[in-house]
């Protein structure tokens, strides 16, 4: 359950109404303050705060009756703003200006995220909850592609966040599915098995999710990212794990649909790597079985993207790596129709997800540079299927002048570590 810090400074009502409608959504929510007689932010409510993965700031304007100064924002009320930014990702701190203009705030609060909120002619159960309303909006899921793009800065998250929470549990979840992909393209799915390994005894959402992603990682890491086939042994242990259905931990259900996608396409790459040594009937059995997870993970993917359009370039991804793996069955079971049919459709969704990252995260080159490699190969996997010659030859121009740079970025960096080797060499000596 995700907790709610509410600060609030002379508008108690609507901090309490705030409080009692995110209870009936989900939330535990945490109205802030003490005794009546504090006139300091005491250790109960430092405490209250770093329970919280949310906060609500309610900011109004006070009028002290007893010197007749202008109307201003409680110093308490300020501090609590202050420290929640500071301990939260920015995001998460949802300030609510009640009959307040941003202007009317303090130039160290400038920028922050900040909504204004007349409440002149409503009551304080309508005041709340047009509150919670915009809450639920600006809380909602997680971009999945920029979540890829931080890979540098999540892979650490995990173990700080058993620590001291930075991001919610449900945001952690979503981190820790949706880097599994940043985890592969840098090469460093056994650096994110150990870390999440090392925090598996977390429980709740945030616990399935890592959980699942250590499953999926591990088909990885034994087969050294896909460079070997699973082993038998590897193979019934790891579709053991993957029976288990960790997305019925999630009470979001767009994220515990995408956990049950994940689920999915994890059993159907196993089957596509399934062990060497088998006889044909076996392998059939292998591949059918592949086809059969990967149309439920299609399924699934297109019953998300109906009700959320917003994660369909992320979508564009998974889908790409189905209708490769479909394309592979097929060719396996004799349908060369079909293969064909599926290659084209991954080239079309891999085009769709490089040309979106790259125009949305063209500071990111190592996940550029490979999603751009993937790209070429889906390409190149596809035109040996083409009868229009021109259009073969086009393909492999266009690969065989990006091959030339991809071989002159390795060579440099061949000759460089050739350098490096013989400077220490030198001191060998």
């Amino acid at each position: 359950m995700e907790s709610v810090f509410i600060a609030w400074s002379g508008n108690l009502g609507v901090a309490k109404g705030v409080a009692s409608l995110l209870e009936e959504k989900g939330f535990r929510a945490v109205v802030g303050g003490g005794t009546p007689h504090d006139m300091f932010i005491g250790t109960q409510v430092l405490s209250q705060m770093d329970t919280c993965a949310h906060a609500i700031i309610l900011a109004q304007k006070k009028n002290d009756t007893s010197t007749g100064e202008p109307a201003k924002f409680s110093e308490n009320l300020m501090f609590e703003w202050g420290y929640m930014i500071a301990r939260l990702a920015s995001k998460n701190v949802y300030a609510f200006l009640l009959d307040t203009g941003e202007r009317e705030l303090p130039s160290d609060l400038m920028g922050s995220w900040v909504i204004p909120i007349q409440s002149d002619g409503l009551s304080e159960s309508e005041t709340a909850a047009k509150i919670v309303e915009r809450f639920e909006v600006e809380s909602r899921s997680l971009d999945k592609t920029a979540i890829m793009s931080q890979w540098k800065e999540i892979k650490t998250l995990a173990k700080q966040h058993a620590i001291r929470k930075k991001f919610s549990d449900f945001e952690m979840a979503q981190m820790v599915l949706f880097s599994l992909k940043s985890a592969y393209y840098h090469n460093e799915m056994p650096l994110m098995f150990q870390g999440l390994s090392y925090t598996g005894t977390i429980a709740g959402m945030l616990g399935a999710a890592i959980e699942e992603a250590c499953v999926i990682a591990s088909i990885f890491v034994k087969t050294d990212d896909l460079k070997n086939r699973l082993q038998i042994e590897d193979y019934f242990e790891i579709t053991t794990f993957l029976s288990k259905e960790f997305e019925k931990e999630f009470d979001d259900p767009s994220l515990a649909n995408w956990a049950k996608i994940l689920r999915f396409d994890a059993i159907s790459l196993c089957n596509v790597i399934a062990p060497e040594g088998l006889d044909q009937s076996e392998r059939d059995y292998y591949w059918k079985e592949s086809l059969s997870w990967g149309e439920k993970t299609l399924a699934a993917i297109e019953e998300d993207v109906a009700d959320h359009p917003e994660n369909d370039l992320f979508a564009s991804l998974m889908r790409s790596y189905q209708y490769r793996n479909q394309a592979k069955a097929h060719r396996e079971l004799g349908d060369e129709a079909k293969a064909v049919e599926y290659l084209g459709l991954s080239v079309k969704e891999r085009e769709r997800f490089y040309f979106g990252y790259k125009s949305s995260f063209p500071d990111d080159a190592v996940l550029c540079s490979k999603l751009a490699q993937e790209y070429y190969l889906s390409l190149l996997e596809r035109a040996r299927f083409e009868g229009n010659p021109i259009e073969k030859r086009r393909i492999m121009t266009t690969v065989e002048k990006l091959m030339v740079s991809w071989r002159e970025d390795f060579e440099r960096q061949q000759a460089l570590l050739d350098m490096v080797k013989s400077a220490y060499d030198a001191l060998l000596e």
